[in-house]
Protein backbone atom coordinates (compact mmCIF):
# COMPACT_ATOMS: atom_id res chain seq x y z
CA UNK A 1 0.00 0.00 0.00
CA UNK A 2 2.59 2.37 0.92
CA UNK A 3 4.30 1.90 -2.50
CA UNK A 4 1.12 2.30 -4.41
CA UNK A 5 1.56 5.83 -2.19
CA UNK A 6 4.18 6.46 -3.16
CA UNK A 7 3.72 5.61 -7.39
CA UNK A 8 0.73 7.23 -7.51
CA UNK A 9 2.17 10.67 -5.67
CA UNK A 10 4.89 10.87 -8.21
CA UNK A 11 3.04 10.63 -11.29
CA UNK A 12 0.26 12.62 -9.79
CA UNK A 13 3.10 15.37 -8.96
CA UNK A 14 5.56 15.01 -11.97
CA UNK A 15 3.41 12.49 -14.81
CA UNK A 16 1.59 13.18 -17.61
CA UNK A 17 3.77 16.09 -18.95
CA UNK A 18 6.12 16.50 -21.54
CA UNK A 19 9.18 17.35 -19.70
CA UNK A 20 9.06 14.28 -17.56
CA UNK A 21 8.13 12.49 -20.84
CA UNK A 22 11.98 11.02 -20.64
CA UNK A 23 11.93 9.97 -17.01
CA UNK A 24 9.07 8.30 -17.01
CA UNK A 25 10.11 6.08 -20.58
CA UNK A 26 13.60 5.05 -18.33
CA UNK A 27 11.24 3.74 -15.63
CA UNK A 28 9.07 2.14 -17.82
CA UNK A 29 11.86 0.41 -19.68
CA UNK A 30 14.00 -0.46 -16.82
CA UNK A 31 10.46 -1.75 -15.12
CA UNK A 32 9.96 -4.22 -18.03
CA UNK A 33 13.81 -5.47 -17.54
CA UNK A 34 12.80 -5.81 -13.90
CA UNK A 35 9.71 -7.68 -14.37
CA UNK A 36 11.83 -10.18 -16.38
CA UNK A 37 10.82 -9.10 -20.13
CA UNK A 38 13.13 -9.04 -22.91
CA UNK A 39 15.25 -11.82 -20.79
CA UNK A 40 17.80 -9.43 -20.52
CA UNK A 41 20.56 -11.75 -21.56
CA UNK A 42 20.61 -15.52 -21.76
CA UNK A 43 22.17 -15.90 -18.48
CA UNK A 44 19.04 -14.60 -16.97
CA UNK A 45 17.47 -16.92 -19.49
CA UNK A 46 18.86 -19.80 -18.38
CA UNK A 47 18.03 -19.04 -14.69
CA UNK A 48 14.38 -18.47 -15.44
CA UNK A 49 13.81 -21.72 -17.23
CA UNK A 50 16.10 -23.47 -14.50
CA UNK A 51 12.85 -22.88 -11.96
CA UNK A 52 10.67 -24.58 -15.06
CA UNK A 53 13.01 -27.26 -14.47
CA UNK A 54 12.75 -27.95 -10.94
CA UNK A 55 8.81 -27.91 -10.98
CA UNK A 56 9.32 -30.44 -13.62
CA UNK A 57 11.81 -32.69 -11.53
CA UNK A 58 9.29 -32.56 -9.03
CA UNK A 59 6.75 -33.55 -10.47
CA UNK A 60 7.83 -36.49 -12.40
CA UNK A 61 9.26 -40.33 -12.03
CA UNK A 62 12.41 -42.08 -12.94
CA UNK A 63 11.11 -41.80 -16.98
CA UNK A 64 11.20 -37.94 -18.41
CA UNK A 65 9.67 -37.05 -21.90
CA UNK A 66 10.41 -33.93 -23.33
CA UNK A 67 9.67 -32.40 -26.61
CA UNK A 68 11.98 -29.32 -27.57
CA UNK A 69 9.84 -27.55 -30.54
CA UNK A 70 12.22 -25.23 -32.30
CA UNK A 71 15.12 -26.97 -30.47
CA UNK A 72 17.58 -24.50 -32.51
CA UNK A 73 21.19 -25.35 -31.86
CA UNK A 74 20.84 -26.87 -28.23
CA UNK A 75 20.68 -24.05 -26.10
CA UNK A 76 17.73 -24.97 -24.48
CA UNK A 77 18.52 -28.84 -24.24
CA UNK A 78 22.07 -28.24 -22.92
CA UNK A 79 20.69 -26.03 -19.97
CA UNK A 80 18.00 -28.31 -19.81
CA UNK A 81 20.68 -31.75 -19.61
CA UNK A 82 22.97 -29.30 -17.30
CA UNK A 83 20.25 -29.01 -15.04
CA UNK A 84 19.49 -32.75 -14.73
CA UNK A 85 23.24 -33.82 -14.79
CA UNK A 86 23.29 -35.60 -11.50
CA UNK A 87 19.93 -36.98 -11.81
CA UNK A 88 18.97 -40.81 -11.77
CA UNK A 89 16.00 -40.03 -14.00
CA UNK A 90 15.81 -41.43 -17.02
CA UNK A 91 15.20 -38.87 -19.95
CA UNK A 92 14.00 -38.64 -23.51
CA UNK A 93 14.17 -35.44 -25.51
CA UNK A 94 12.31 -35.31 -29.00
CA UNK A 95 13.71 -32.41 -30.65
CA UNK A 96 11.93 -30.29 -33.55
CA UNK A 97 14.14 -28.09 -35.66
CA UNK A 98 13.08 -27.43 -39.37
CA UNK A 99 16.14 -25.65 -40.57
CA UNK A 100 18.96 -28.21 -41.20
CA UNK A 101 21.98 -25.51 -40.21
CA UNK A 102 20.96 -25.12 -37.15
CA UNK A 103 19.55 -29.36 -36.70
CA UNK A 104 23.37 -30.19 -37.31
CA UNK A 105 24.39 -28.21 -34.83
CA UNK A 106 22.16 -29.96 -32.38
CA UNK A 107 22.98 -33.36 -32.98
CA UNK A 108 26.85 -32.08 -32.63
CA UNK A 109 25.76 -30.74 -28.96
CA UNK A 110 23.81 -33.58 -27.70
CA UNK A 111 26.47 -36.08 -28.71
CA UNK A 112 28.08 -35.40 -24.77
CA UNK A 113 25.08 -36.38 -23.16
CA UNK A 114 25.64 -39.78 -24.10
CA UNK A 115 22.73 -40.72 -20.94
CA UNK A 116 20.00 -39.19 -22.98
CA UNK A 117 17.47 -40.41 -25.48
CA UNK A 118 17.38 -37.95 -28.33
CA UNK A 119 14.61 -37.98 -31.02
CA UNK A 120 15.85 -35.70 -33.88
CA UNK A 121 13.21 -34.64 -36.34
CA UNK A 122 13.80 -32.04 -38.94
CA UNK A 123 10.03 -30.88 -38.80
CA UNK A 124 8.78 -27.55 -37.34
CA UNK A 125 5.80 -27.50 -35.30
CA UNK A 126 2.19 -26.02 -35.82
CA UNK A 127 -1.22 -26.83 -35.99
CA UNK A 128 -1.58 -28.95 -38.87
CA UNK A 129 0.50 -30.90 -41.25
CA UNK A 130 1.64 -29.09 -44.25
CA UNK A 131 4.78 -27.50 -45.56
CA UNK A 132 5.59 -23.89 -45.75
CA UNK A 133 7.89 -21.02 -46.73
CA UNK A 134 10.20 -20.07 -43.96
CA UNK A 135 11.98 -16.83 -43.94
CA UNK A 136 15.40 -15.78 -42.48
CA UNK A 137 18.42 -13.46 -42.25
CA UNK A 138 21.38 -15.65 -42.15
CA UNK A 139 21.92 -19.39 -42.00
CA UNK A 140 21.75 -20.49 -38.20
CA UNK A 141 19.45 -17.90 -37.77
CA UNK A 142 17.75 -18.20 -34.18
CA UNK A 143 14.51 -15.98 -35.44
CA UNK A 144 14.03 -18.04 -38.65
CA UNK A 145 9.76 -17.84 -38.88
CA UNK A 146 7.49 -18.75 -41.29
CA UNK A 147 6.32 -15.29 -40.71
CA UNK A 148 8.26 -12.25 -43.04
CA UNK A 149 8.71 -9.93 -40.23
CA UNK A 150 9.73 -6.32 -40.41
CA UNK A 151 12.66 -5.81 -38.60
CA UNK A 152 14.26 -2.90 -39.83
CA UNK A 153 14.33 -0.79 -37.43
CA UNK A 154 17.03 -3.34 -36.37
CA UNK A 155 18.91 -3.38 -39.47
CA UNK A 156 17.65 -7.04 -39.93
CA UNK A 157 16.62 -8.11 -43.30
CA UNK A 158 14.38 -11.46 -44.03
CA UNK A 159 15.46 -11.86 -47.49
CA UNK A 160 16.16 -15.38 -47.80
CA UNK A 161 13.67 -18.45 -47.88
CA UNK A 162 13.62 -22.07 -47.56
CA UNK A 163 9.81 -24.60 -47.75
CA UNK A 164 9.97 -26.77 -44.39
CA UNK A 165 7.87 -29.91 -43.14
CA UNK A 166 5.51 -29.26 -40.17
CA UNK A 167 3.57 -31.55 -38.46
CA UNK A 168 1.85 -31.23 -35.30
CA UNK A 169 1.98 -32.75 -31.75
CA UNK A 170 -1.31 -34.76 -31.87
CA UNK A 171 -0.07 -36.39 -35.18
CA UNK A 172 3.64 -37.37 -33.81
CA UNK A 173 1.99 -38.74 -30.68
CA UNK A 174 -0.44 -41.13 -32.85
CA UNK A 175 2.40 -41.57 -34.86
CA UNK A 176 4.94 -42.85 -32.74
CA UNK A 177 2.29 -44.21 -29.62
CA UNK A 178 3.32 -41.56 -27.25
CA UNK A 179 0.63 -41.40 -24.54
CA UNK A 180 2.05 -38.94 -22.09
CA UNK A 181 4.39 -35.87 -22.19
CA UNK A 182 5.97 -34.27 -19.22
CA UNK A 183 7.03 -31.01 -20.88
CA UNK A 184 6.20 -29.45 -24.24
CA UNK A 185 8.46 -26.62 -24.95
CA UNK A 186 7.19 -24.03 -27.95
CA UNK A 187 9.72 -21.17 -28.87
CA UNK A 188 8.63 -21.52 -32.76
CA UNK A 189 8.89 -17.31 -33.26
CA UNK A 190 5.39 -16.39 -33.94
CA UNK A 191 3.76 -19.95 -34.29
CA UNK A 192 3.68 -21.14 -30.91
CA UNK A 193 0.13 -20.70 -30.63
CA UNK A 194 -0.42 -22.73 -33.77
CA UNK A 195 1.57 -25.59 -32.37
CA UNK A 196 -0.07 -25.56 -29.08
CA UNK A 197 -3.10 -25.78 -31.16
CA UNK A 198 -1.78 -28.43 -32.69
CA UNK A 199 -1.57 -30.59 -29.64
CA UNK A 200 -5.37 -30.28 -28.24
CA UNK A 201 -6.13 -34.09 -28.51
CA UNK A 202 -3.40 -34.20 -26.10
CA UNK A 203 -3.87 -31.09 -23.74
CA UNK A 204 -7.81 -31.57 -23.54
CA UNK A 205 -7.05 -35.51 -22.57
CA UNK A 206 -4.67 -34.02 -20.20
CA UNK A 207 -1.61 -36.09 -21.39
CA UNK A 208 0.78 -33.16 -21.04
CA UNK A 209 1.98 -32.16 -18.00
CA UNK A 210 3.61 -28.15 -18.39
CA UNK A 211 3.72 -26.31 -21.62
CA UNK A 212 6.31 -23.79 -21.67
CA UNK A 213 5.99 -21.15 -24.29
CA UNK A 214 7.72 -17.81 -25.30
CA UNK A 215 5.74 -14.68 -26.54
CA UNK A 216 7.53 -11.10 -27.59
CA UNK A 217 8.04 -9.18 -30.82
CA UNK A 218 7.15 -11.55 -33.05
CA UNK A 219 3.22 -11.66 -32.08
CA UNK A 220 3.44 -8.13 -33.67
CA UNK A 221 3.93 -10.25 -37.01
CA UNK A 222 1.75 -13.65 -36.45
CA UNK A 223 -1.27 -11.06 -34.97
CA UNK A 224 -1.46 -13.64 -32.01
CA UNK A 225 -1.70 -12.01 -28.18
CA UNK A 226 -1.16 -12.72 -25.08
CA UNK A 227 -5.16 -12.89 -24.47
CA UNK A 228 -5.70 -16.01 -26.70
CA UNK A 229 -2.75 -18.12 -24.89
CA UNK A 230 -4.92 -17.48 -21.89
CA UNK A 231 -7.95 -17.82 -23.33
CA UNK A 232 -6.96 -21.27 -24.69
CA UNK A 233 -5.51 -22.56 -21.67
CA UNK A 234 -8.58 -21.28 -19.22
CA UNK A 235 -10.81 -23.15 -21.03
CA UNK A 236 -8.06 -26.17 -21.52
CA UNK A 237 -7.71 -26.01 -17.49
CA UNK A 238 -4.20 -25.08 -17.55
CA UNK A 239 -2.84 -22.87 -14.75
CA UNK A 240 -0.59 -20.08 -16.12
CA UNK A 241 2.57 -18.84 -14.95
CA UNK A 242 5.25 -16.12 -15.89
CA UNK A 243 8.63 -17.65 -15.43
CA UNK A 244 11.08 -15.19 -13.36
CA UNK A 245 14.14 -15.68 -12.13
CA UNK A 246 13.54 -16.49 -8.15
CA UNK A 247 10.39 -19.01 -9.35
CA UNK A 248 7.07 -19.11 -11.01
CA UNK A 249 4.65 -16.37 -10.64
CA UNK A 250 0.59 -17.25 -11.00
CA UNK A 251 -1.30 -15.47 -13.25
CA UNK A 252 -4.77 -15.59 -11.89
CA UNK A 253 -6.81 -13.11 -14.23
CA UNK A 254 -5.98 -11.28 -17.50
CA UNK A 255 -5.02 -7.53 -17.86
CA UNK A 256 -4.44 -5.63 -21.49
CA UNK A 257 -1.62 -4.28 -19.83
CA UNK A 258 -0.03 -8.08 -20.19
CA UNK A 259 0.16 -7.56 -23.90
CA UNK A 260 3.91 -6.78 -23.96
CA UNK A 261 5.88 -7.19 -26.97
CA UNK A 262 9.25 -8.10 -25.53
CA UNK A 263 10.55 -11.45 -25.03
CA UNK A 264 9.34 -13.48 -22.14
CA UNK A 265 8.58 -16.99 -20.95
CA UNK A 266 5.21 -18.51 -19.66
CA UNK A 267 4.80 -21.73 -18.52
CA UNK A 268 1.03 -23.86 -18.81
CA UNK A 269 0.81 -26.15 -15.76
CA UNK A 270 -1.73 -29.15 -15.94
CA UNK A 271 -2.86 -29.51 -11.86
CA UNK A 272 -5.60 -31.90 -11.97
Amino acid sequence: MIRRFILKHMVNMFGRKKKHYGFFWDLYRYSLDGMNYGWGDYAIKNASERNIFKLLAERTGDDVLIFDGGAHEGEYTANFMDYFRNSSKKITVHAFEPMTASMDKYKELTKEFTGTKFVYNELGLAEKADKAPIFFNNDGSIIASIYKRQLDYFDIDFDKENTIELTTVDDYCRENKIEKLDLLKIVVEGSELRAIQGAEEMISAGKIGMIQFGFGGIAMDSRFYFRDFWNFFKDHGYTLYRVMIDGLLKIDHYDERYEVFQCVNFLAVNEK
